[in-house]
């Protein structure tokens, strides 16, 4: 009850706070999209998300800091959450003081609002659009973790990801983490972006059960994010139904995955029997069975939406800068074609148009600067909900700021999002070094057939001429991956930026169709050339040049069927929203540089809109060739997506099981310190990690690549389990703090070293021992 409560208080908070900071997300009936079209957005698809989500960022912060603060107190959960809670009860009976006649006027009408007919049919598409993903994100993440007659349900599409996600929950809900630690890395500090598992945490320790604590804050987060990427869809082209196809795009990836893998089985039917039984996801491309850019990775990572909700709600607050700019510039353009002097109109319209553009005042001056710091903050304080979020929309925000009103309020909000994220980096990895150490990395997973694709080290040995030459040998490979991996929307995009009027617009389509054939021609060479999964070449060749002939089809419906001009600022979004894709196949970040998988999802994410609006107009045509296209467009683009569904469905399916009463995660939990170390084999996900505890070295891949010296304390670990005299073995202990030693089969078997049982036996006293496996010893 009292989590339920939490979240309550963390919901009305936001919306108070939004209501007194960013008054501009409560009525949009004045906003026109960048096409001029009047919007009609409830103002709700955007405050009931957009509340939630700052709410729950600052109440939790508050928590955290609170508990921090107080942590020497013995109970710093306990007063953490009553700090809080609190503070932001007081913040609400405060607004409800001071504003007693705005809310009972707002409570008064607000049920017959929603009851009476004109509501329900202003705003049908809305209520079916968030009903819809609340019903199917609901299914997905309550189906991959839940709790049935005390055992914990751990589905296969979840558990890798899981085994930290938990151990950090746990560490905060039966634990004690301050100063906050990796518990598969207990080192007095903090790499992992771990504030979505905080609140988890914090929400169990309040009362719900685990799978709630995890379940509920990740629906009503991916929730939110559509509802406000709708909202953002809908500000910017003003058609309800784009911003619904952006949703269902958002849910089905395009990839040329599902077409590679139908051929490489005997028959197509032999391959859809096949994928009823699929454990892991379809695709060629690098880990890309590792469900990388499918519904897994919201259901995996699930403080990724969250993260993705603040990113699309500075959009939103952004957005009328650049649509301003581009109103400004289509305003020059219209002036232009309305005198008669060609030579006067070129140059004064030259003239006004870097006038407008760079020199003018509004070009510059920050309209808002109370705006921007409040946006800066809430971008700066997602940082350690989910880092990559936070540099993708600041490389958005970058390119986007080049081509709006008030550019210095862009600078403002990167400046607090930079400054904060880097207090927090100080704070919680302290002396352990910075989080992102980027290099110059080209192409990102792509097969480059041994080519060198870390060019900070080419350059350096090389030089820059050989180094640029061998940029260009990579980049057929980049290309190919791309088309491997996102099928035919690169295409589709090119098609959004081909020009709809003019006199060169049916040349400049030829052209198109050309690259496009060529395109095709090569990428079918390679791959039957060098991909030998593919067995039925023949089945390959016809289906890619049917996608080849889609978008044709499409570019021709396209320029054809349409003579308005392209809303003036298509282009430059498309390059923004491709910003993050950019960064993904030009730097490294991160020790693994699969890790940039989610820079080129939310790429994908925003590029996307623009995919929607050309279905929408090829529907909206209603001539054959453009219904055709459209049609069989949506199919191609999305199939990758409904297999996608079917795999996500049959690992759910499979399980990992915990008893909630295991007997080590009882005793554990209840007969050992809550901030004790267990010294244990690579664990991966263990009831000791389950019962709130930290372990010194665990699962390579989680610690490694979040970039914590796993072979430095693989060495020692080595050195405790095989030290041959006591002496050794307890200054080994002391000096690490291992406060148990955990002997099981995987460290008796261990091929890295031999564990000297009997010395550890014969110096310490046997804590646990479940009489065939697990033998725990206290080391104190």
């Amino acid at each position: 009850m009292l989590g339920l409560l939490y979240i309550a208080v963390a919901w009305i908070s936001g919306y108070i706070i939004l209501k007194q900071l960013l008054p501009s997300v409560f009525d949009f009936t004045k906003s026109l999209s960048l096409t001029g079209k009047q919007v009609k957005l409830p103002a709700w698809m955007v405050t009931i998300p957009s509340s939630f989500l700052v709410g729950t960022l600052l109440v939790t912060w508050t928590t955290y800091i609170s508990a921090y603060l107080l942590r020497t107190s013995g109970k710093p959960m306990l007063f953490g959450n009553i700090v809080a809670l609190i503070l932001f009860s007081f913040i609400i009976v405060l607004y409800i003081t001071k504003n007693q006649k705005e809310v009972a006027t707002f409570f008064k009408s607000i049920i017959p609002g929603i009851k009476s007919s004109s509501f329900l049919k202003n705003n049908i598409i809305e209520i079916a659009y968030v009903l819809a993903f609340l019903g199917i994100w609901a299914f997905f993440m309550i189906g991959s973790f839940y709790i049935k007659d005390g055992v914990i349900k751990i589905g296969h599409s979840v558990v890798s990801d899981f085994s930290p996600h938990l151990a950090v929950i746990r560490s905060f809900s039966y634990g004690f983490n301050f100063p906050t630690e990796y518990p598969h890395f207990a080192d007095g500090n903090i790499r992992y972006h771990f504030m979505f598992m905080f609140l988890a945490g914090n929400l169990e320790f309040l009362g719900l059960r685990l799978d709630w604590a995890f379940n509920l804050p990740a629906i009503l987060s991916i929730v939110s994010f559509l509802m406000l990427l709708y909202s953002f869809t809908v500000l910017l082209l003003g058609e309800k139904i784009i911003g619904v196809i952006t949703g269902v795009l958002f849910f089905f990836r395009s990839s040329f995955a599902f077409f590679t893998f139908i051929t490489g089985k005997p028959s197509a039917m032999e391959a859809l029997k096949g994928l009823k039984s699929m454990r892991e996801h379809i695709g060629n491309t690098q880990h890309e069975e590792w469900g990388l850019y499918s519904q897994k990775v919201y259901v995996n990572q699930r403080h990724l939406p969250f993260a993705l909700g603040i990113m699309m709600l500075v959009l939103i607050v952004v957005l009328p800068l650049f649509i301003k700019m581009m109103t400004s510039i289509s305003e020059l353009y219209k002036r232009r074609t309305q005198k008669s002097d060609e030579n006067q109109e070129n140059e004064s319209f030259w003239k006004l148009y870097i006038k407008e553009f760079v020199g003018s005042k509004s070009a510059w001056v920050p309209k808002s600067i109370f705006t921007s710091v409040v946006i800066g903050i809430l971008l700066g304080l997602t940082s350690f909900w989910n880092g990559a979020v936070v540099i993708a929309a600041l490389s958005i925000l970058f390119v986007m700021a080049i081509f709006s009103k008030h550019r210095l309020q862009y600078l403002i909000i990167a400046l607090i999002t930079v400054a904060l994220a880097y207090l927090q980096t100080h704070f919680f990895v302290r002396s352990g070094g910075s989080v992102v150490s980027p290099s110059i990395y080209i192409g990102f997973l792509a097969n480059t057939n041994g080519l060198q694709q870390d060019l900070s080290q080419y350059f350096a040995a090389n030089g820059f001429v050989a180094t640029l030459q061998h940029l260009f040998k990579l980049i057929p490979y980049v290309a190919g991956f791309y088309i491997e991996l996102l099928g035919i929307l690169p295409f589709i995009v090119a098609i959004c930026l081909l020009p709809r009027n003019g006199k060169y617009k049916y040349h400049i389509n030829l052209l198109f169709i050309a690259a496009t054939q060529i395109i095709g021609y090569f990428f079918i060479k390679y791959k039957i050339e060098n991909d030998d999964r593919i067995v039925n070449k023949g089945l390959f060749i016809g289906l890619t040049l049917f996608a080849m002939m889609l978008v044709i089809f499409a570019s021709i419906a396209y320029t054809s069927y349409s003579n308005s001009k392209t809303p003036r600022g298509i282009r430059a979004l498309i390059l923004a929203f491709s910003a993050p894709i950019i960064l993904a196949s030009t730097v490294k970040l991160t020790l693994g540089i699969d890790i940039n998988h989610k820079y080129v999802i939310i790429g994908s994410i925003l590029i996307n809109i623009f995919v929607a609006a050309l279905i929408f107009f090829l529907f909206k045509a209603k001539k054959p060739l453009a219904t055709f296209a459209a049609v069989f467009i949506s199919i191609v683009i999305t199939v990758t997506g409904f297999a996608d569904v079917v795999s996500l469905y049959v690992l759910n399916s499979l399980s990992v099981d915990v008893r909630c009463d295991d007997p080590l995660l009882v005793k554990v939990k209840n007969e050992t310190g809550k901030d004790e170390i267990f010294l244990t084999d690579d664990y991966h996900l263990h009831t000791i990690l389950l019962a709130g505890r930290k372990i010194y070295c665990g699962w390579p891949y989680f610690t490694l690549y979040a970039g914590y010296d796993w072979d430095l304390r693989n060495e020692i670990r080595k050195r405790i389990f095989t030290a041959s005299d006591e002496i050794t073995l307890r200054e080994l202990v002391n000096e690490n703090d291992i406060s148990y030693i955990v002997i099981d089969n995987g460290v008796r078997n261990s091929k890295g070293y031999a564990v000297n049982e009997e010395l550890i036996r014969n110096t310490f006293d046997v804590f646990y021992d479940d009489g065939y496996d697990v033998v725990i010893y206290k080391t104190y």
